[in-house]
């Protein structure tokens, strides 16, 4: 009688689980085309899609449509980018700044990764934390009794911080500037740009207003010193001095200045066009 031959399975013969045999790509190297392509924030939009969106602002059935929020939205949500007489949305911002960290992620040598782009929740959610905790009759500066550096924030408060979210963000620690989109007033956008290397924040306005400074720096101030506590709590700084060893910020309150068109920044004439301010601030 002729012995049996034991063959080994299909599962064995796959280049997939046999250690024995070569292994094959998984995926196919990409094609001259899309090695050619070189991508151009400043390229003209395709006419095609130009042309869809002119014939979905004018459906007026309710069809929605999804900004990659999630967040499906109907015509009149576009529309508000054509009227001067009303305020943009949270929403408006957020689906913009989405892009942008989207963009960032996909072409790092476009968009410079040192900049982390957070949404307009961050700073509604320190303004509720400040009147929490100190009250709502304190502005501008917490009671003396306040340890700044002693003050515990909860895991959930410090996922920003910590680049978990919004998604693409990065650790608080790899970065160089915070762009944090803020409501002043219920009524006006600034944009507050975070310097971590010199502890300081310059709030980027597009239509000058004549507002106190020191009104200002109260509507601030929960940036301005909420922000040093929470880099405390996660070791901002030895991180930072690691990565760097000329690294010298002090664990202060961050200084504010206020920079409008006399500084550069995009300026326009009605008062609640004020989308433009969000390009500005990319030359970093």
């Amino acid at each position: 009688m002729v012995p049996r031959v034991r063959k080994p399975g299909w599962m064995l013969l796959s280049p997939y689980t046999n250690p024995c045999l070569p292994k094959k790509p998984r995926t196919m190297p990409p094609t001259s085309a899309a090695l050619a392509h070189v991508f151009n924030p400043h390229d003209l939009i395709d006419p095609y899609y130009i042309a869809a969106y002119k014939a979905y602002k004018r459906n007026t059935t309710g069809e929605t449509r999804d900004v990659d929020l999630p967040l499906p939205v109907g015509v009149t949500w576009f529309q508000r980018f054509q009227t001067n007489f009303m305020d943009l949305e949270e929403s408006h911002m957020d689906a913009y700044l989405n892009i942008l960290r989207k963009r960032q992620r996909a072409y790092p040598d476009v968009y410079t990764p040192r900049v982390n782009l957070l949404h307009t929740q961050f700073f509604s959610y320190l303004k509720i934390q400040w009147r929490q905790i100190f009250g709502p009759r304190v502005e501008g500066k917490p009671p003396t009794a306040w340890k700044m550096l002693e003050h515990k924030w909860p895991t959930e408060d410090l996922k920003m911080v910590r680049g978990i979210i919004p998604y693409g963000s990065r650790p608080w620690h790899e970065v160089d500037y915070v762009l944090i989109p803020c409501n002043l007033g219920r009524e006006h956008w600034v944009l507050a740009s975070l310097d971590l290397r010199e502890g300081k924040i310059f709030l980027l306005d597009s239509f000058r207003q004549q507002v106190p400074w020191e009104h200002r720096l109260k509507q601030v101030a929960c940036l301005r010193w909420f922000i040093p506590s929470m880099l405390h709590q996660i070791g901002f700084h030895d991180s930072r001095k690691a990565d760097d060893t000329t690294y010298k910020l002090s664990k202060s309150a961050f200084r504010m200045s206020i920079l409008d068109g006399r500084h550069g920044v995009p300026q326009q004439q009605q008062r609640y066009v004020i989308f433009k301010i969000l390009f500005y601030p990319i030359r970093f």
